[in-house]
């Protein structure tokens, strides 16, 4: 699969170094395996980490070559993304594709293995290497375009990850709360499992009171009652509270960031949350 090079660009620019710069001076996560061993040799492809060339091989074959890496305790890292239609609200699918490919450069960095399932249908198999991270970025950057059930979803994945993971849900949640929490429990049962919630500050802050909205998922036109801007905030605060309490509840890691946040201090505080030092 061909990558757009603008999608490159905007990868090294506005995820690759944020990254880089966020991870200086932390250890390995143990999540991805710790100290790695050498496992085989693999061909170079632009965009890989010249860090990793063999230049001794290159020496003998004049050709390039890095070195991959593996753990016997390796936890391969899995992405449940969301590309249902509230995503497009307000940035929450620009913020949450910044993560996408934050979290597979990461898996990348400490050479494990990633795959990507989308909410809403189309899934990226587990593999290596930096075209892996560029191809679920340039998937994670697509216009969100679909609507689907959450535990429908994670059941399709449980049927296709039979080894234990690491699996990180990208999402605003925007589902139905039994099959939320259903979901969330299958998943922290089966998984290792990690939710990234994704809210846009309209939705956090809401303002809209006393006029029509638009539900992107179904079209069905609501009216918000005039003078109930406190009550919605206080719905949504309580929504989110009960979201990262099921999760908590069973196990799992939970950071909430805004559509609007600074990049690298909402990957930063997720870091932490998610891979604990």
């Amino acid at each position: 699969m061909r990558i757009p090079p603008e999608i490159i660009s905007e990868f090294d620019l506005r995820v690759r170094r944020v990254v880089d710069g966020v991870l200086v001076g932390r250890a390995a996560s143990s999540r991805f395996g710790g100290s790695p061993e050498f496992a085989e040799h693999v061909a170079y492809n632009p965009g890989d980490d010249v860090r990793r060339i063999d230049w001794k091989v290159y020496a003998r074959k004049k050709k390039l070559f890095l070195k991959r890496f593996f753990h016997e305790s390796e936890i391969p890292l899995v992405l449940l993304y969301d590309r249902t239609k509230s995503m497009a609200y307000q940035n929450k699918a620009a913020m949450a594709s910044l993560f996408a490919g934050a979290f597979a450069y990461i898996s990348y960095r400490m050479h494990g293995s990633t795959a990507m399932f989308q909410i809403g249908g189309g899934a990226i198999p587990f593999s290596r290497g930096f075209s892996t991270v560029l191809r679920i970025f340039y998937e994670a950057s697509r216009s969100p375009s679909s609507s689907s059930s959450f535990g429908e979803s994670v059941l399709l994945l449980l049927s296709r990850i039979r080894k234990r993971s690491l699996v990180i849900v990208i999402s605003d949640m925007a589902f139905p709360e039994e099959d939320l929490l259903t979901g969330i429990s299958l998943l922290c049962k089966k998984h290792e499992t990690a939710f990234l919630h994704v809210l846009s500050s309209g939705e956090w802050n809401f303002r809209e009171d006393g006029k029509i909205l638009i539900d992107m998922e179904t079209g069905e036109s609501v009216s918000v009652p005039p003078d109930s801007r406190s009550l919605q905030r206080d719905r949504i605060r309580a929504w989110v509270r009960a979201v990262r309490s099921a999760v908590l509840s069973r196990g799992g890691a939970y950071s909430l960031v805004l559509s609007d946040e600074e990049f690298r201090a909402a990957l930063r505080r997720t870091v932490e949350a998610f891979f604990p030092r």
